[in-house]
Formats: C-alpha cells, structure tokens, sequence
C-alpha cells in the first residue's frame, strides 16, 4: 500500500524517518511571477494484498496551474563530513543531523515517463514547482490535482489537490544583487574537454541560465577571460574576444551586473592573482606569483581593465561593472592591500568596489574607514558593526563559516534556516549578497576533482554543500540543490517586503515581521522551524493583500 502526503518545501525528507512524523501542507499563498514549491512524500507499506517489495507509479497533474508545474525527484547524497567537528556545532540546533548518513539534497528529473519506485520502508519525495507567470490572468484561489497512478493496471491509488491563492500584484523587480562564484575551469576539468570548446560554452550556459532562474543576477566574470599579449618590456595588447561572448552570454540570460574576478592574491594581497597571465609567441606565461607592484603586472592589469572599461563605455553599460581588488583581505595586510590597489585605483573607482573582509569588526573596518573597499562584504557575524558606520552599499557573505547561530546552506542545516537569510538582509537594507561555491568541484587542497554526488565538502575541506549548489549532470546540465531553490525564496521574501514597504513603511514591514517571529531580528536568529517561516512570508502577504 503507498503512503503519501503533501508537505511544505522547507521540509528535508530523510530515508529513514517516517511519513507519520510529517504535517501535512495543501496550500500557500503567493505572487505573480514568484516560484513557489512543495513536496509529495511517500513510501510503501506492504500489506496482504500485495506483498511486493516495490511498486512502479507515475504522477498526473491537472488543474488551472498544471501548465506551470515541473516535478523532480528529491535524490539523497552521501554526506561524510555534515558539519565541522566542534561540540558547539553539533550542539546547534539550526542543524537538522550532524553525523554522516544519506541526506537529501539533488532535485533530478523523475525517471522516464515520470515513473517512481516506492520501496517498503523508504521515505522518498517528489519536488514540485509552480512557476506563476507575472503576466498571468489567474488570481485567487487555484489549484493543482496531483494524482498517482499504479502502472501495473492504471488505477489511481492516491490524489492530493494543493492550493494556491495568488494575489493580484506583481512580485517587483528584484533590487539585491546576488553572486555566487562561477568556476569555468571546473566545468571544463569535471567534464574533461577543452577550455571554451564549443561544448564548454555549451555546458556554462547550461548552469548559467539555472543559476540566473535561481535568482543570481551578478555574472562572476574571470579576468582570465581577457588574453593579453606581449608587444614589449612592460606593453600588453588585450584580446577581449571571450569576454565579448562571456559577455553577451550573461546579457542573452538577463544578467545585471558584471563581477570582474579578483586581481590580487586572497588573504595577503601580496601577488597577482594566478588567472593573471599573457602569450608571447604563441606560448601562455603566467604571472600569478609576481609581486603585485611588480611594474609587468601593473602594466597587465592596466591594460586588460582599461579595455574592459573602454568596451563597456562604447558598446554597454559601464555603469554595470563591478570590481574585486582581492578576496578576504586580511586584517594585517592592509598595507599590502592599499599598495596593490593603488596601482589600478584611478581606473576602477568610478565604479562599485565589491571585496568580502573577514575578521572582527573593529580590523576590518579599516579597509572601509581608509576608502580601501568601497562597498565592504563582511561576514554575517559582523555585518551589524558595518550598518553602524552608515555603508551605503553595503553587501555581506558566508562561506565556511559561520558554522553555529547563523544562517547558512550547509546541506545539514534545515531549509527555515537557510530561508532566514532574506528577512534579515531585508531589515539591514543588505545591498548584495555573495558567496563562493556554486559549482566548485575541485579537492580544495588535495588537488584535482572530487566526485560531488559522494562529496560535498571538497575532500573533507568544507561543511558539505559549501562548495557548490549546483550538481553536474552527465548531459552537461545543471540539477538544483534543494538549498539553492531555498535561497531563490529568500531573495523572493525579499522582493515581497520591498513591495509591501512601498504599500505601508519599512518600519511598519519590520515590526510585522518581528511581531510574527516573536522575537528581534538579527542575523544570529533564524527561524528555526517551518511553521514561524511561513508564518512570517504569510504576515506579509496579507499586508499587501489588504492594500490592494
């Protein structure tokens, strides 16, 4: 006999839990143009009828929102290392499991003609997107039927009917500039072809146009992307021709700002960075290592971003760059920081400065209160210290770290964590979020590549899920994480509360969602439970419906 039911999307689904210990979700509220999810679980309990250790099914849909609806199978990953090993993580209660074990985490498609096994005894889930159009006519309450056919005879054994109510208004443009880090070369190395062969290009595209779906609207943009060629002692001409197709790639997806990489070495500020080099007679020299006020590299660097700059002016919009001096800067090496830049600073200070500092607030501030980092990205921890200094555009980020009390997409964490990010960047008017991995499969370390379904942490480097929310597809596709599509919610709350501040106050916006939380709002507090998330995007939602 198959045992389904309907839960929320923040739900992480484990293989052995049971479907007793999950609250049934049949319907939410939402926006037009917002993606919106849920979850079918289920498993097979044998009975006399049929003692069978597996059945073969396959989901039908219909309904006014069927048209809009994909369904994927939620896939468990091995996980070896969930978290780092400190008593104080594992005490955490933003962490659902801390030891290793299969967790869920793959969104894939379900198998061919949609049909799905349900094993006895296995808790498994099927993911469900309803992607509203913002241009649709629908409004109201409207549903989704969701019905499960046994394949063996065609009957129908099990029928969920969710309901969406969709308010008459447009979730706005979205205003917060997201980046993650996107690495080209690890694209090319996991799959084994050449670099910026016509399937390279293919591939990036590929993940490019999931990550923009997810959201991410900042095209992390490698410097290496400019091929710079030797004329003489200290002359360099720029090739820009795949940052041109880079270019029109990300403009094709509907990217809004241009994330060109760091040119300094991260932490110590000290070097060019590797993707820094040139060809002189056909051969390609790296510069990466050479002092970063070392007159060739000054000469490179001023060369490749004065073409940039000068392309841009002439044939885009140089108003959508932005620039990286160098990553995680440290809190002693501010001389070596303001040095290094000094050499391009004319060049890139008409435009947005964009550098993640990591450390205790009263060091790192430095770098903001000298100039040095315009639009500083301090870690969650200490980004309040930074809205006291009255950064205007102020970013923030995380990473590695933090690993306890914050919100972050370790694949261990719980969704509502995870969601907690939108609200509280909402209330301290965060100008940009970054993060590092969206698809780094390299071994940190240990060199090479690692295989992402059975490691996540970079060869025990990270937390899993750290490095990466997309997974690699053997077709050269791009699959979702569930941390990824619960990161796009965050950035939709976000985009639902600019909306209703425009309809009320953003004073009036905060204490709702505070009042809804039942506590003050800061970024070491997360919604630590499905039903105080929802509750709070709820509150918001009924703002805006009772001003429309």
């Amino acid at each position: 006999m198959l045992l389904t039911k309907a839960v929320s999307a923040l739900e992480k689904p484990f293989a052995d839990q049971s479907i007793s210990e999950f609250e049934e979700r049949d319907h939410l509220t939402a926006l037009r143009g917002e993606r919106v999810s849920f979850q079918l679980i289920y498993t097979y309990k044998m009975d006399d009828v049929e003692k069978r250790e597996w059945v073969l099914y396959h989901p039908e849909i219909s309904g006014p929102l069927a048209p809009y609806t994909t369904l994927s199978a939620v896939r468990n990953v091995g996980v070896q290392k969930p978290c780092v090993g400190t008593p104080e993580t594992r005490a955490d209660k933003n962490y659902l499991r801390t030891k290793p074990g299969l967790y869920p985490d793959i969104l894939t498609p379900l198998g061919v003609g949609n049909k799905f096994v349900s094993a006895s005894d296995l808790l498994n889930s099927i993911w469900i997107d309803i992607d509203i159009p913002e241009n649709t006519a629908l409004s109201g309450k409207q549903t989704l039927t969701v019905d499960i056919i046994k394949n063996k005879d065609g009957s129908k054994v099990a029928t969920h009917i969710y309901e969406v109510d969709i308010l008459p208004i447009k979730l706005p443009e979205e205003k917060v500039l997201y980046t993650q880090f996107f690495y080209q070369q690890s694209i090319s190395g996991y799959y084994q072809i050449p670099d910026y062969s016509a399937r390279h290009w293919e591939i990036m595209e590929n993940y490019l146009t999931v990550a923009r779906r997810e959201g991410m609207n900042t095209l992390f943009t490698p410097i290496s992307l400019v091929r710079l060629h030797k004329t003489g002692p200290s002359k360099y001409r720029a090739d820009l021709s795949l940052f041109k197709r880079f270019l029109a790639l990300g403009n094709r997806l509907g990217y809004k700002k241009i994330e060109i990489g760091h040119l300094f070495t991260a932490g110590n500020c000290a070097y060019a960075t590797s993707g820094l080099c040139y060809y002189e007679g056909g051969e390609k020299k790296p510069m990466g290592g050479l002092n970063a006020t070392d007159p060739e590299v000054t000469a490179a660097l001023r060369t490749l971003l004065s073409a940039i700059i000068r392309y841009m002016k002439k044939y885009d919009d140089d108003s959508r760059l932005i620039f990286h001096v160098a990553d995680e800067p440290a809190a002693d090496k501010i001389e070596n920081f303001r040095a290094a830049r000094a050499t391009i600073a004319d060049l890139i200070d008409p435009y947005e400065g964009v550098d993640a500092i990591y450390g205790t607030s009263d060091a790192i501030a430095a770098y903001y209160k000298e100039g040095l980092i315009r639009c500083p990205s301090p870690e969650t921890p200490h980004v309040e210290h930074f809205c006291s200094l009255g950064v205007e555009k102020l970013w923030t980020y995380y990473c590695c770290g933090p690993t306890e009390k914050y919100s972050n997409r370790f694949i261990a964490q719980s969704s509502p964590v995870t969601r907690s990010i939108g609200m509280q960047m909402y209330k301290f008017n965060i100008h940009g979020f970054l993060h590092w991995g969206i698809n780094y499969y390299g071994g940190g370390d240990c060199g090479g590549f690692t295989l992402p379904y059975v490691d996540q942490s970079a060869q025990n480097w990270v937390s899993a899920g750290d490095s990466f929310t997309l997974y690699p597809a053997m077709n050269g596709t791009a699959y979702e994480s569930i941390r990824a599509v619960i990161m796009q919610e965050a950035l939709q709350d976000i985009r639902a509360m600019q909306l209703c501040e425009s309809l009320y106050s953003k004073e009036a916006v905060v204490a709702a969602i505070e009042d809804a939380f039942g506590k003050e709002l800061h970024f070491d507090t997360c919604a630590q439970d499905i039903e105080t998330m929802e509750r709070i995007r709820e509150t918001i939602n009924e703002m805006i419906r009772a001003k429309i």
